[in-house]
């Protein structure tokens, strides 16, 4: 905290000590520097005196008195969930946390990033909007928090659902098309000549919502388009001959062996194409082509969904589906930020218009 010198005494510079040397009211300076409403008016050459003291004696305004002055701290909480791969270096939580940070930015806000490993994280949200420590908060994989998230509803207008595979009442909701995601995927590999489309699905005993809603997009697709929907061209949990919990390496697995399971079905019942629900397991999917002497695509497609940035450093890249999460981080942000400083609780809950995938097409996928 910025001090100044006084009879031997460091102590903290006030809005006292701005008024005192540049010879005007506590009032008039704290109109000056901390753009408060006040009903002081304040001339050019005095607004630069003021700024100009305050400058020399390196004065910074005091957080807690301003968040009392405001009635806000200008703050967003954000709760990652705890889990196999939840951490913030994770790719999909680092590319949320860019487009939130970004929206912050923007508008003079902080984060303040909540990611336990013990029980009690509703209590612990709870407490920290209760307390005003943050004033909105930022919850990603609702999925995972569907336990303690009834904690929240008396904060729900404060409160924003990242990445929700669904709405869910009362609170708001920034949601992404997974199933329509895979479902252009399917089209586009259909435009392509590709009949039989397999799909690398997953197979954890206890699978996440947005997996599952990618599968079925998947289904709903080859279905509209008439291609053959052959029980063989998907594996998961139910194909799979192993079980796989979340604490296994399970994304590679499933890649891995899927691609193990498609090469060897009988060539007339292999698929031409593959769709892995994540990029990961598309990954390895590929490898496992590679390894097995397969060319990539001549002789299988592989595409993607997320396109995270191992895809463009593949050899052939790969064919992905953009998931748009720094602009979903950012709407989510912006909403929050818009219902805070407004001071007006919306009348119903927000779920914009579900976010699409982009398909980002390299070298994975070919014509046939």
């Amino acid at each position: 905290m910025p001090t100044m010198t006084r009879q031997g005494k460091r102590t903290k510079v006030s809005l006292k000590d701005i008024a005192r040397e540049a010879q005007c009211s506590i009032a008039v300076a704290s109109t000056v520097l901390n753009a408060t409403k006040g009903c002081s008016v304040v001339s050019d050459s005095l607004r630069e005196r003021v700024q100009t003291v305050a400058k020399r004696l390196n004065y910074r305004p005091h957080f807690a008195s301003q968040s009392l002055i405001r009635g806000r701290t200008n703050t967003l909480g954000v709760y990652n969930p705890p889990g196999h791969r939840n951490g913030v270096g994770d790719g999909y939580a680092g590319r949320l946390l860019d487009g939130i940070e970004l929206e912050c930015l923007e508008h003079g806000y902080d984060l303040l990033l909540t990611n336990r490993v013990n029980e009690g994280s509703g209590e612990t949200c709870l407490k920290k909007l209760a307390e005003q420590r943050v004033d909105g908060l930022i919850i990603f994989r609702s999925s995972l928090c569907s336990d303690w998230l009834p904690t929240l509803k008396s904060f729900a207008n404060r409160v924003v659902l990242m990445d929700a595979e669904a709405v869910h009442e009362p609170f708001h909701s920034v949601v992404f098309d997974n199933a329509g995601a895979i479902g252009k995927a399917v089209e586009y590999l259909a435009e392509l000549g590709h009949r039989r489309i397999g799909f690398l699905g997953t197979c954890l005993d206890k699978p996440q919502a947005p997996w599952l809603l990618r599968q079925e997009g998947y289904v709903k697709a080859i279905r509209a388009l008439g291609l053959p929907q052959d029980d063989c061209l998907i594996h998961d949990r139910n194909t799979s001959s192993v079980q796989m919990s979340i604490d296994d390496q399970f994304c590679q697995a499933e890649g891995t062996l899927g691609m193990q399971y498609f090469l060897n079905l009988s060539p007339a019942d292999r698929p031409t194409a593959v769709i892995g629900y994540n990029d990961l397991v598309a990954v390895n999917a590929l490898r496992e082509c590679l390894k097995q002497g397969l060319r990539v695509p001549q002789d299988m497609s592989v595409i993607g969904m997320g396109d995270s940035e191992r895809c463009e450093y593949l050899i052939p890249g790969l064919t992905s589906l953009r998931h748009p999460l720094e602009e979903m981080g950012q709407c989510a942000a912006r909403f929050l930020i818009e219902v805070i400083e407004s001071k007006q609780e919306p009348q119903k809950p927000l779920c914009v218009e579900p976010f699409s995938a982009n398909l980002v097409c390299r070298d994975s996928v070919m014509h046939i």
